[in-house]
């Protein structure tokens, strides 16, 4: 049984390596898909900026409540389809200076705040790959020994109950001696 629990910690600390290093490809991922959505947000909203600029001071707010002011629906879903573009831009542009900083920096605010459609959209569009760098080395080898942990730390629950409710066996020798 010892041997078995030993090759079966391996598969476990080898499948977690190969899952920690996919870590930074994946936020690399997460990164320049915020980038591509805000380079097409700031494109889609560049001509409504314009429009504020040109008659309303740069106000995009002063357009909106122009075009909210009106008592055409059609002008009213233009001032919901442009606050909407603002307010796109705004989380694209907020997202991409809290990625503005390093690796690590870039893992925690994914991990904690990621934005959850831009990570669901990672996800599912994700290429894994096995890149050969510190960041993912580190992280392999983080998420391997947490695992190795983990699954150590389970077989201990796991065997705690049986060590306490059941004796080993004596052996012939110790059977004889009483």
């Amino acid at each position: 049984m010892s041997k078995l629990n030993h090759y079966l910690s391996m598969i476990v600390f080898m499948a977690a390596v190969m899952v920690g290093v996919q870590v930074p490809n994946f936020v690399d991922q997460y990164v320049k898909r915020v980038d591509a959505h805000l380079a097409e947000v700031e494109a889609n909203f560049s001509k409504y900026q314009e429009a504020a600029n040109e008659f309303h001071g740069g106000s995009i707010e002063e357009l909106i409540d122009l075009y909210d002011s009106e008592n055409n629906p059609s002008f009213q879903w233009g001032a919901e389809a442009i606050r909407n573009s603002h307010q796109r831009l705004q989380r694209f542009r907020l997202e991409s200076r809290s990625l503005q900083t390093d690796f690590w920096g870039q893992l925690v605010f994914v991990a904690l705040h990621g934005d959850r459609e831009l990570l669901a959209d990672t996800q599912s569009n994700y290429s894994p790959n096995v890149p050969l760098n510190a960041n993912a080395a580190i992280c392999g080898l983080g998420a391997g020994v947490l695992a190795a942990i983990l699954y150590e730390l389970l077989l201990l629950l796991i065997r705690l109950p049986f060590g306490r409710r059941y004796k080993p066996m004596p052996t012939a020798r110790q059977r004889h001696t009483h």
